[in-house]
């Protein structure tokens, strides 16, 4: 067996304590979650000023009462309205009283409301501080760390493989935020899977595959691909790594740009295998180096064009200005589609392709194409959500609460937890929360926080909740 790959440390948290946190993960008492674990507080605490609970937060007035459930209340109804500044006081309130309390059955509920929490403060963060937002994301860490010691001393089961993987592709959206990123990923999806190789799902696997080629020696390599393959539901792509692997296939693997100068310099060299020249036009247009597809065109006219071969070529006609030639290249290229998730893909890449000429009547309806096939399609609600904030605005207060719609779409695809557009989206349904009107100009309407209102966008009528 592959010997154990130790994981880096993780990063530091120690500025936590002071700045995000204020918890101490040992001074959480067991939970019974029914409530009989009560604050101290003798009765309702009304600051007479406004208190700063965290430093990206304006000053909230506080009303930490004496009964658990009112305080738990308060929590779920502010982190619900996506309040997150609100909510924070009450949650940590929480963690520190009784962490498991849901009115009913003890669950790690209020964690996991309290890692979201931390992690949309971190989006509300300007871009000249990344010491808080770093400060924010860590904070993840820390509450995974509670949550397990919380568990454990109530006696309730920890799922420690749904734990590892959750840490991973935390690591897999903030990647841009931790220089260590990928190492992380790496070792914690292989303990995942050596923890339970039965019940991993073959994303994983194959996500270790891909690394694998690329960042272990070619022993190694094989020797954690023999060990995964017996447990992927699909060892396809298992069976075409490995084979590149054996090859010491450096065109098959590495970044991008690393394939296209391995493959330029073969063809240069006088290659004109088929799958050569297939690979190589598709990457010198999606890379916009254009330097040989004049030169590949012919030549793959004369082969059985893929399916990627249209889609690139669709993509450097729009770039090019001709959109009709570009959808009838994507159109072909959804004709050779053999899977819902490849004809997913043709249609996101349409659709952006179309975004980018400026079309985004058409962008807006492949999106929907792809969302028709996969509704949790991170990048295509992404990329509605962009062309509907495009459309959204105005100066009175009904026509900025549009804005809190543009945030519950930036939301939904944020909660797809794709990593391609998870920290993006976080960021932009922050925004977009905070341009909706305040509650002293909203006053006037007779709206209320947690209210559902019907107000309107550019792209039609939609519903939302007061902020």
């Amino acid at each position: 067996m592959l010997s154990s790959l130790p994981r880096r440390a993780r990063p530091g948290v120690a500025l936590l304590g002071a700045l995000a946190l204020g918890l101490a993960a040992c001074a959480a008492p067991a939970s019974t979650g029914s409530g009989s674990t009560e604050s101290t507080s003798t009765g309702p605490v009304i600051s007479e000023n406004a208190v700063s609970v965290t430093p990206v937060c304006p000053p909230q007035d506080l009303y930490i009462d004496g009964s658990i459930r009112t305080n738990y209340s308060l929590g779920f109804e502010n982190f619900k309205n996506e309040d997150y500044c609100a909510a924070l006081p009450y949650l940590r309130h929480i963690i520190e009283t009784d962490p498991l309390f849901t009115g009913t059955d003890p669950d790690d509920r209020n964690f996991r409301r309290l890692a979201d929490t931390y992690e949309n403060l971190a989006a509300m963060v300007d871009s000249t501080d990344q010491a808080l937002r770093r400060a924010y994301l860590d904070s993840f860490f820390v509450v995974r760390d509670m949550r397990k010691e919380a568990l454990e001393r109530a006696g309730q089961d920890v799922d420690e493989q749904a734990d590892l993987i959750a840490r991973g592709r935390f690591y897999e959206i903030y990647a841009d935020d931790y220089e260590d990123a990928e190492q992380q990923i790496f070792d914690l999806y292989v303990e995942a899977f050596r923890l339970d190789p039965d019940t991993i799902d073959d994303y994983y696997i194959n996500y270790l595959a891909a690394r694998s080629a690329v960042d272990l020696e070619q022993s190694e390599a094989q020797e954690l691909l023999a060990e995964m393959k017996p447990y992927a539901d699909d060892a396809t792509y298992l069976d075409a790594v490995e084979a590149s692997v054996r090859a010491g296939g450096a065109l098959a693997f590495g970044t991008p740009e690393e394939q296209y100068d391995a493959l330029l310099a073969a063809y240069r060299e006088g290659d004109r295998s088929a799958d050569l020249i297939r690979r190589l036009a598709f990457l010198d247009t999606r890379l916009e180096r254009n330097e040989v597809i004049d030169e590949l065109l012919p030549l793959l006219a004369e082969q059985n064009p893929s399916m990627d071969l249209y889609r690139a070529l669709g993509s450097r006609a729009c770039r090019q200005g001709d959109v009709e030639q570009c959808n009838a290249y994507f159109e072909q290229a959804t004709e050779l589609a053999t899977t819902s998730a490849e004809r997913r893909d043709v249609y996101y890449q349409q659709a952006s392709a179309n975004l980018r000429a400026g079309q985004s009547g058409e962008a807006y309806r492949m999106a929907g194409r792809a969302l028709e096939l996969d509704g949790n399609h991170g990048p295509s609600l992404y990329l509605r959500a962009s062309i509907v904030a495009r459309a959204t605005g105005g100066s009175s207060v009904q026509a900025r609460a549009g804005y809190w719609c543009v945030a519950d779409l930036f939301r939904q695809a944020a909660n797809t937890g794709d990593p391609r557009i998870a920290s993006d989206a976080r960021r932009a349904a922050a925004r977009y929360s905070a341009a909706g009107p305040s509650s002293q100009e909203y006053f006037f309407l007779g709206w209320r926080p947690g209210q559902r209102i019907s107000t309107s966008t550019g792209y039609g009528g939609c519903t939302t909740t007061v902020r």
